[in-house]
């Protein structure tokens, strides 16, 4: 399991779970078309993918509408809506930063998040990200993901990227189920997320913390306290908005702690590692 710093775990996410189909079923699957979700409202699966709604008896499922998602919006039957809690560090509490998603790919999900946020709330922002079916709690043969390419604004102006993943982890029709958040390395802000498997009360509980903004150009490689991996020989900055520590010439493996680069530039803060 990942781990936020002390000072941005004070709050889990809520997730819940949303569903998918193909425009058209493939061969050998039921192919009335009133079961399929409606053209635009799904992302399709790779290869052989089969999110044509179905029962427990494997006959084909209306969705009339029911319940509410983690946001209290209305859903249909038998689908779950995916939506995480997202938590800033300390110093940017109350300054209500904003954070946009841009959808850059998913599988057998629908909804996907694409609007712009503002993070207000010291436990966190629920945000709804996306559905998936709960028939397998995917599409039958393959997993459920989404990406999006996701950008933090600060009050000032100052803004950081870098790519977000939901996705399912289990083996679709295994009886286990589980998802996790992950954090890319393809941009200066240093974000981290959670893996889970335990589902209450038709919630799954993830988070992402948006922990700190990198030097200009620089790749986001690591929370504080996890591991930085440098490919070849790279100057790495260790720290928070504008105050850095740097390794000279650092490759392999670099634990994101302040013994590690001979002082801490930000005590008592959240921190990130940076690959300049």
């Amino acid at each position: 399991m990942r781990r936020l710093p002390a000072a941005l775990a004070a709050a889990a996410a809520v997730l819940a779970l949303t569903a998918c189909a193909p425009a058209t079923p493939i061969p050998g699957s039921l192919d009335d078309s009133a079961f399929l979700l409606p053209e635009g409202q799904w992302s399709p699966g790779i290869g052989d993918s089969d999110g044509i709604l179905l029962d427990e008896d494997g006959q084909p499922l209306a969705t009339p509408g029911s319940g509410e998602n983690a946001l209290g919006d209305p859903i249909p039957n038998h689908e779950y809506s995916i939506a995480g809690q997202f938590m800033i560090n300390d110093p940017w509490i109350g300054t209500k930063p904003t954070l946009s998603f841009e959808r850059v790919s998913a599988n057998c999900v629908r909804d996907e998040q694409s609007g712009t946020h503002t993070l207000q709330f010291l436990n966190g922002t629920p945000i709804d990200l996306m559905r998936i079916y709960d028939g397998g709690w995917s599409c039958p043969s393959e997993r459920s993901w989404a990406t999006w390419r996701i950008t933090l604004k600060l009050a000032d102006g100052t803004t950081a990227t870098n790519r977000l993943e939901v996705r399912q982890t289990n083996s679709p029709g295994s009886g286990t189920f589980g998802m996790e958040s992950l954090c890319w390395s393809e941009g200066r802000l240093a974000c981290d997320g959670y893996r889970s498997s335990e589902i209450i009360g038709g919630y799954l509980s993830l988070y992402v913390g948006l922990v700190a903004i990198g030097p200009k150009d620089s790749k986001a490689c690591a929370v504080e306290r996890e591991i930085c991996q440098v490919s070849g020989a790279h100057d790495v900055a260790f720290g928070f908005n504008g105050d850095y520590a740097i390794k000279r010439g650092a490759s392999g493996p670099v634990e994101c702690v302040a013994e590690s680069f001979d002082r801490d530039p930000a005590p008592g803060i959240a921190k990130g590692c940076f690959i300049l």
